[in-house]
C-alpha cells in the first residue's frame, strides 16, 4: 500500500510526530504510518501491530516490497545491531493477519459500544439515508441485493466503503448481536484505523489467506 506523504503541511506539523525510517525503501513517515518490528533473544523477530513488545525495534512501510527489501542482506543486522536468524516472508505475513483481525475486532467491539458502530437493516439504511455514516462495513457473504441497496445508498451520499474479511456469523459473534451483514460506522476517528488496517490485510492476504 503507497502511504501519501503530504508535502504541503507545515513543518511544525511534522515536528510534532515521532518519524522513523522504513528498513526497505528508506523513507522517513510518521511513526503511524509505519509497522514496527521488534527482535528479543527470546522471541526473536516479530511484528508488532501494538507497539508494545519488549526488545529493539525497527519500521517498515505497510508493503509486501519494502518487507522483502528489509529481509534482504544485512539490513536487520544493521538494524538491530547483531547477526540474527532472518524469518521468511510468510511467517511474518502469518504474525501480520493475526494481530491485524485481533485489532480490527477490537476496534468494531469498540465502536459498537461507544454507539458509534450502527447494524441492522432499517436502522442502517436511515442513516445512510441521513448522511450520518463515514464508513460502511460489509461482511463477506452479505445478499445481493442487500449489498446493491447499500452501495446505491453509500454512492448517492458519497459513503466509503469496505468488505470485511469475516462472515455475517462472524460478524455477528464480534459485535454480540447474532448474524449481521453489515455495520455503519459514524464519527471521523476510527474510519482511518480500520480503512488501514483493511488494506494491509488486502496486501497480505495473498501471502496467507485468514478471517476472524
Amino acid at each position: 500500500m503507497e502511504i501519501p506523504i503530504h508535502s504541503n503541511e507545515p513543518i511544525f506539523a511534522t515536528m510534532m510526530y515521532p518519524q522513523r525510517t522504513c528498513i526497505g525503501c528508506r523513507q522517513t513517515r510518521t511513526k503511524s504510518e509505519l509497522i514496527r518490528w521488534s527482535w528479543s533473544p527470546s522471541l526473536g523477530v516479530k511484528i508488532d501491530l501494538e507497539g508494545r513488545l519488549p526488545g529493539r525495534g525497527g519500521y517498515t512501510c505497510l508493503s509486501l516490497s519494502c518487507w522483502e527489501q528489509a529481509l534482504k542482506g544485512h539490513r536487520l543486522n544493521r538494524v538491530f545491531r547483531k547477526p540474527i536468524p532472518i524469518p521468511s516472508l510468510d511467517e511474518l505475513a502469518e504474525q501480520f493477519l493475526h494481530q491485524s483481525h485481533r485489532k480490527i475486532g477490537s476496534l468494531l467491539r469498540a465502536a459498537q459500544e461507544a454507539g458509534q458502530g450502527i447494524s441492522g437493516k432499517k436502522v442502517l439504511s436511515e442513516q445512510l439515508k441521513a448522511g450520518q455514516v463515514r464508513l460502511l462495513l460489509m461482511a463477506r457473504d452479505i445478499a445481493e441485493d442487500l449489498k446493491g441497496q447499500y452501495l446505491d445508498l453509500c454512492r448517492k451520499e458519497g459513503i466509503r466503503v469496505r468488505f470485511l474479511p469475516a462472515s455475517k456469523r462472524e460478524l455477528g459473534t464480534l459485535l454480540g448481536d447474532g448474524w449481521r451483514s453489515a455495520l455503519g460506522i459514524l464519527g471521523p476517528h476510527l474510519p482511518p484505523k480500520i480503512e488501514g488496517i483493511l488494506e494491509g490485510i488486502k496486501n497480505f492476504t495473498v501471502k496467507m489467506p485468514g478471517s476472524f
